[in-house]
């Protein structure tokens, strides 16, 4: 920002889903009086995609609105806009992978009569959710119990998830424990097809329980969703995805495995 100028954005929520409002204040204050030409505000889309070792950025959506045009901000008498932007139903979701890099940003830009430019940006997160996370309920039969696990797979970061897990045990069996993994992995394809791990974490829910055929055990957890994970993506060249798996620990035996996909923003 030009040393004369003082631009301050302030956003009504920085997490927006995509098909709703995005809505901002944005303050322009000024040490002097300054003649202005334009007074700008923009909110745009950038998807970096790492070919080789450039990383190109293209430009996938932007929208411009003009706020003001030939005025003049008097010294102590700051301006204030409200701004709305409407946020595609298609829009892509900030991404913050290795090789996937979507970024958001609201921008306001102040051009003085000289020629001098004031720009401040702030980052936002967009996220969009797949009709295929609006479930709650995932159940797993397995050889010697069936399990049903209860949760809501749509988590902001920052948050806890908490589910309930029940065991119906179909014979008897001994469990040497039960214990929960966080897992973001990362999946793209360009000239080869590579999966990597982005975050990985383990909490043990319960200890060893033992149930006989016809029993039933019900295990509450609440897992931390820790801000530095990444958040969830589909693109064209990558996407991003978290999972629970809730491990069902046998003695001498193959631990149970259920696989509970998240969708993370």
């Amino acid at each position: 920002t030009e040393p004369h100028l003082k631009i301050v954005i302030q956003p009504i929520g920085r997490v927006v889903q995509a098909g709703s409002e995005f809505r901002c204040k944005v303050f322009i204050k000024s040490e002097e009086d300054v003649d202005i030409r334009s007074i700008e505000a923009s909110l745009y889309c950038i998807e970096g995609i790492k070919e080789k070792k450039e990383l190109k950025r293209i430009v996938h959506w932007r929208e411009t609105k003009l706020l003001a045009q030939e005025g003049i901000i008097r010294k102590d008498h700051p301006l204030a806009f409200k701004i709305e932007f409407q946020i595609p139903d298609n829009a892509l979701p900030s991404a913050e992978g290795l090789r996937a890099h979507v970024h958001w940003c609201v921008e306001t830009t102040v051009e003085d009569a000289s020629g001098r430019v004031g720009v401040q940006r702030m980052p936002i997160t967009v996220y969009n959710v797949p009709k295929s996370f609006e479930g709650r309920v995932f159940t797993e039969i397995l050889d010697s119990i069936n399990a049903q696990v209860k949760i809501n797979p749509i988590i902001a970061r920052g948050t806890y998830t908490g589910g309930e897990l029940t065991l119906y045990a179909t014979k008897d069996i001994e469990l040497a424990g039960i214990k929960v993994e966080l897992v973001t992995l990362e999946e793209t394809w360009n000239s080869r097809r590579t999966l990597e791990v982005l975050f990985k974490r383990t909490f043990r829910i319960s200890d060893d329980k033992a149930l006989k055929s016809g029993g039933t055990e019900k295990c509450d957890f609440n897992i931390p969703i820790l801000p530095e994970i990444p958040p969830s993506y589909n693109g064209k060249h990558s996407r991003i995805r978290s999972y629970l798996i809730l491990i069902l620990e046998r003695r001498g035996v193959d631990d149970y495995q259920i696989l509970v996909p998240l969708w993370i923003f």
